[in-house]
């Protein structure tokens, strides 16, 4: 950008300072807005009258930024595992809270982190907010429970964060932990608490399909021929409206003649044990496949 106008005129300074910001993704020195024509006493009005933020010795961001952005530009670092993953939308563990940042390595430690963040050390150097995809694929591997990370991966594709290609890359760089859950990734789960069911079913061998198309509806899971598996969330499936409207879904899908088995995210989440013996149970009785039922007492 050329100098045109007085530095001191405040609309140029916004455009210039958006600019700034713009080009070198949201952190910028003093240098860089030296080269778009904001010299160091604008500059210092700028921060005065909080239009700017500055973070650390010669490093400034916009004011309003995101607080997890601003959290890695305190500590010197960029997002990386679900921290960033999150920040563009992919779903995260519901019990996870840490903020996860990348610090180049070699880079001087500004000040101790707190116990929510957790360091990884980055292949990168230079000044950024977000790790690149591909590295913070590789700290979230090493950081997330197998199924979790699984979970989180399945919804970076389908929400279009990474190509499935670029996830198979990052992926194949990491040895056998990432060949093994590379194997695992299938995007035709709805969700990530449904990701986290269909890795259950998967361990156990059952037999399933995913978001199967029967009657009128679609159904999360078709365990065998004939037993719906349904996943509910609070967020989905609490109120009047909601009840009455699965109440209506399940009665049709038993008039088809199949099975129709709920399980809340809760239960996946953290308390599979309250649907495990009940839905085994089922199965062995061989209720989810056409045929002949297998009552408790023939064995």
């Amino acid at each position: 950008m050329f100098m045109t106008r007085d530095s001191s005129d405040a609309e140029y300074q916004d455009m210039a300072t958006h600019s700034v910001f713009l080009t070198h993704g949201l952190i910028a020195t003093r240098a860089q807005f030296e080269a778009a024509g904001i010299p160091k006493h604008a500059l210092d009005r700028l921060v005065h009258s909080e239009r700017v933020v500055r973070v650390a010795r010669n490093r400034y961001v916009p004011r309003g930024l995101d607080p997890a952005l601003k959290s890695a530009a305190l500590l010197g670092g960029r997002l990386t595992s679900t921290s960033l993953f999150t920040h563009l939308g992919a779903w995260r563990p519901p019990g996870e809270q840490t903020l996860h940042i990348a610090v180049p390595r070699g880079a001087h430690k500004r000040t101790s982190p707190p116990a929510s963040v957790r360091i990884h050390w980055s292949r990168l150097p230079g000044l950024m907010l977000t790790e690149p995809h591909e590295s913070a694929v590789r700290h979230l591997l090493a950081s997330v429970p197998r199924d979790e990370c699984v979970a989180v991966l399945d919804s970076v594709i389908r929400g279009r964060i990474m190509l499935p290609s670029e996830v198979d890359c990052a992926l194949t760089q990491c040895g056998a932990k990432g060949r093994e859950a590379l194997n695992m990734i299938d995007v035709s789960a709805g969700s990530g608490v449904e990701s986290l069911m269909r890795l259950w079913l998967r361990r156990r061998r059952i037999r399933f399909r995913t978001q199967v198309h029967i009657g009128k509806y679609y159904v999360d899971f078709l365990v065998g021929d004939r037993l719906v598996l349904e996943v509910v969330g609070e967020q989905y499936h609490a109120g009047a409206t909601a009840f009455e409207a699965d109440g209506a879904r399940e009665a049709y899908l038993q008039g088809l003649g199949y099975q129709v088995f709920r399980v809340t995210a809760r239960q996946v989440l953290s308390r599979q044990h309250e649907f495990e013996h009940a839905l085994m149970a089922v199965i062995r009785r061989r209720q989810h496949v056409f045929g002949p039922v297998i009552c408790p007492s023939d064995g």
